[in-house]
């Protein structure tokens, strides 16, 4: 008797379901997913809980991805271009809640390639092959996710609201140097493209980033600082070191911004009790919920 597949891990051991191995474009989406989205609404029915709603959308993802291919035609032949690849009915999305918009990302050792929206080389920094984020994990394909996943006519997994958004991905080998990417995802959760900044010139990047503009923007515009100011950064300095140096050697976007006497207000203030244990050399037990939002110091 086979033993059930483990919900956490869902869906590792159905083969057929897989991740699309092209970027397609937001527009050729609408058309590479309208069967799919037609098969969801002829079989979809409301659920009661969100323990069903998930059932529910797991069952369609593995009837479309183990079907014939003459299945799937036979939808996507009489189906609409509908306004998005994520076009869902209601009903299927009742009992899913919508993800916070927060697109910051932690890379660790990676799991199961499906569970992960990312992986590869960018053009400008190299982006660890798998991202594995436990949240990331939970709302994409493990959950069902229809706010951002899609199915091709082929049967192939797209995350739909990947192309064209950017994320700030924090990993190993940035936090040794002190560097940010900020990366484009295409709709095969392949790295398109990135850029790297320093964490405190990330500022006008966010903004920019929900106005719509691309990576390829940023990095022509410079957004975010030209590369001197965003080069590597010895980390293992003392953080007030650290401060004051970029300060010294011109390389904060504002020249000559600060001074010690911020630097130490503002770490007191926001980050209390960094500094006592960094004097001990522990700083590593500083828990990152201690930190205090603070207003905007001038």
């Amino acid at each position: 008797m086979s033993q059930p597949r483990s919900q956490a891990s869902w869906p590792a051991g159905i083969a057929e379901v897989r991740l699309e191995p092209t970027d397609i474009s937001r527009t050729e989406l609408r058309e590479e997913v309208k069967g799919w989205l037609l098969f969801v609404r002829e079989e979809s029915y409301p659920t009661s809980t969100p323990e069903d709603g998930l059932r529910q959308r797991r069952a369609f993802i593995e009837k479309w991805a183990t079907a014939s291919q003459e299945f799937r035609e036979s939808y996507y032949s009489r189906a609409p271009v509908y306004d998005s690849a994520l076009d869902y009915p209601a009903s299927v999305l009742s009992q899913l809640a919508r993800r916070p918009d927060k697109r910051f990302l932690l890379l660790g050792g990676g799991t199961h390639p499906f569970e992960t929206a990312g992986a590869g080389y960018a053009p400008r920094c190299h982006v660890p092959e798998l991202l594995d984020l436990p949240a990331r994990t939970a709302l994409y394909l493990n959950q069902a996710d229809f706010h951002a996943l899609s199915m091709t006519r082929r049967g192939t997994v797209v995350f739909a609201d990947g192309p064209d958004y950017s994320w700030y991905v924090i990993d190993t080998p940035g936090l040794a140097i002190g560097q940010m990417a900020i990366v484009e995802f295409g709709s095969n959760g392949q790295v398109r493209d990135s850029i790297l900044r320093r964490p405190w010139n990330i500022g006008l990047v966010v903004l920019f980033g929900e106005m719509g503009r691309r990576v390829a923007d940023l990095a022509e515009s410079s957004i975010g600082g030209p590369p001197r100011i965003n080069e590597p950064l010895d980390m293992d300095r003392p953080i007030l070191e650290l401060l004051e140096s970029t300060r010294q050697s011109n390389k904060f976007m504002d020249v000559g911004y600060g001074h010690p006497d911020l630097w130490l207000q503002i770490i007191e203030k926001s980050a209390p009790g960094y500094l006592e244990l960094e004097a001990q050399g522990r700083e590593v037990e500083f828990e990152l919920n201690d930190l205090v939002q603070c207003d905007a110091w001038y």
